[in-house]
């Protein structure tokens, strides 16, 4: 078991990577009906239950990973994005909060939690988390991207030109702020 699992999990994580989801849950549900205790197995099932549209067992494997390890900042990270999808805002943002609690570098669960400040109205707050992250992390593409699009979104071409150009000195390749270099600099 200690042998074998991790590489069945690795296949697993391969799997749900390349879009197999279906595949990569018959292979997380495997690892759990065997060994149960196994909290990598127990997030990558909910992750692709999840996936699947299998909220049930979703939500419940969520419970089974909390009640073994009431720390792990994945579970309540993936909690958030179940409750944002159910659009229960306020319940997403103390999931996404404890997630960042558990674990302060969690830059997905930060990056989520500014996300839903922005959709539920708190935009400032929203924002404020964004540059947060940046502070910590400013090489952090995928932050820049929404800093960017937000101040296109309010029409700040100038602060968007220098996000843009922020990114391409991390990826000059990158496709979406070589596009609005090209655009703004007309």
């Amino acid at each position: 078991i200690h042998e074998t699992h991790p590489v069945q999990y690795a296949e697993g994580m391969e799997k749900m990577e390349a879009g197999e989801i279906e595949a990569a849950y018959d292979i997380m549900d495997k690892l759990v009906k065997e060994n149960p205790l196994f909290e990598d197995a127990l997030v990558g099932l909910a992750l692709s239950a999840r996936s699947s549209q299998k909220m049930e067992i979703a939500i419940s494997t969520i419970s089974r990973i909390l009640n073994l390890n009431p720390e792990n900042a994945l579970a309540y990270n993936l909690s958030g994005l179940m409750a944002a999808e159910a659009e229960n805002m306020e319940g997403a943002i103390k999931l996404f909060k404890l997630a960042i609690k558990k674990d302060p570098n969690f830059l997905d669960a930060r990056r989520n939690y500014a996300e839903i400040l922005l959709m539920s109205g708190a935009f400032q707050e929203g924002v404020d988390e964004l540059v947060a992250i940046l502070n910590k992390y400013p090489e952090d593409i995928v932050t820049l991207l929404r800093m960017l699009q937000l101040n296109l979104e309010a029409e700040r071409s100038d602060e968007a030109l220098k996000l843009a150009e922020r990114i391409l000195k991390v990826d000059p390749e990158e496709p979406n702020a070589l596009g609005i270099v090209e655009n703004l600099e007309k």
